[in-house]
């Protein structure tokens, strides 16, 4: 069966790299027919040139990875596994380093002696420098690892009717190379300037790599295709308000984890706790008419959410909410969408977010593709 030796084994090859298009507009990447595909990951890479002129240059808090608008992974003519952006993406691989202990892709853990540069794997926060190397990568999630039953939601890309795609929307104006990633306004561009300062990137492309098992000699040692994981991305119901809530999508099967975004459009940084999550019932999770699963203020959260399950402390203004039994990778705290009606998170803000601020969800669900009786 899946799992036993000598029933498979993994492989990992690069799909292809694809230059970008129009800024705004978005570019798709086909993957190649295979085996069965576990997770797929992207790679951005670019020539980058910082011009300070008069004016200064800093890394925006939500850079490199706002320089995706929007990435979407799944069938070219159905609904997408994965709906979100790029600094969302960043937070959903925050969100599954509790099922390893690997690290970021933008970091060192260790320091070998005459180790390699950090730049052959993240260089996207660079301020000076004319042709310096601009580069990040992010996990673009496909399966999703239970203890119980294995991976669910690998998807046969040698089913003939089945053609997956990557799309990737670039977050520049530009038409074409150089492209403009900078901006006056925190959060809105991998680079925030002042005065006459510039940052473009040239050429830039996206590499796409799968990781896939190969298909087994017998049909019985198939894995589950039964159930799809989903990430999508939304937006609170009346964000600028004390009082915003979100509420989940029904009957859409076992909600897994979900991550809060916020972002303060004047201050250009997520929002602190002390000025909107101070309250006891700040962070509220409810199904029902009034059934409460998680309420707590922000410290509460950070301390239990942050150092006891997760381990690390998340970006300012970003929550994470993990049903899965952290490690254990378990589905008894899973909620139930078509039985927990009404599922939703209340947010009890003690300060009325400035206008253009960001407020929202991204959310995991294990979906069944097979409906049995």
């Amino acid at each position: 069966m899946w799992g036993d030796p000598n029933v498979t084994h993994r492989l990992l090859l690069s799909n292809d790299q694809t230059p970008w298009g129009n800024g705004g507009y978005p570019v798709s990447q086909k993957i190649k027919r295979g085996d069965i595909l576990k997770n797929l990951y992207m790679i951005m890479d670019a020539s980058m040139t910082a011009t300070p002129g008069t004016g200064t240059i800093a890394a925006d808090v939500n850079g490199p990875y706002n320089s995706i608008t929007q990435l979407t992974a799944g069938p070219s003519n159905s609904s997408k596994f994965v709906q979100v952006s790029g600094w969302s993406l960043y937070l959903i691989s925050l969100a599954k380093l509790i099922e390893s202990t690997y690290n970021l892709t933008d970091a060192n853990i260790y320091s070998p002696v005459n180790q390699d540069a950090l730049g052959n794997i993240f260089s996207g926060r660079a301020t000076t420098g004319t042709a310096v190397d601009w580069r990040f990568a992010l996990p673009i999630p496909v399966s999703q690892r239970l203890r119980s039953v294995s991976d669910v939601g690998m998807w046969q890309l040698a089913e003939e009717s089945l053609n997956l795609e990557v799309s990737v929307t670039p977050n520049s104006g530009s038409a074409s190379t150089p492209y403009n990633i900078y901006s006056t306004v925190g959060g809105a561009a991998p680079y925030i300037v002042s005065g006459n300062a510039t940052v473009t990137i040239a050429n830039p492309t996206f590499d796409i790599v799968r990781e896939l098992y190969k298909n087994p000699l017998n049909d019985a040692d198939y894995p589950d295709f039964d159930f799809v994981s989903v990430w999508k991305q939304d937006s609170f119901t009346n964000p600028n308000s004390k009082a915003p809530y979100y509420k989940f999508p029904a009957n859409s099967g076992l909600l897994v984890r979900a991550i809060i975004d916020t972002f303060d459009a004047t201050a250009g940084n997520g929002f602190p706790i002390s000025t909107y999550f101070a309250a006891a019932d700040a962070l509220a999770v409810r199904y029902g008419t009034s059934d409460t699963k998680e309420q707590t203020s922000g410290y509460e959260r950070r301390i239990i959410g942050s150092a006891t399950e997760f381990g690390f402390e998340p970006p300012q203004g970003v929550f994470l909410f993990d049903w899965l039994g952290g490690r254990d990778l378990v589905l008894q705290d899973a909620i139930n969408t078509a039985l927990l009606l009404d599922t939703r998170l209340e947010l009890d803000l003690g300060a009325t977010p400035p206008n253009g601020s960001r407020l929202n969800v991204i959310y995991q669900l294990l979906q069944p593709l097979v409906v049995t009786p």
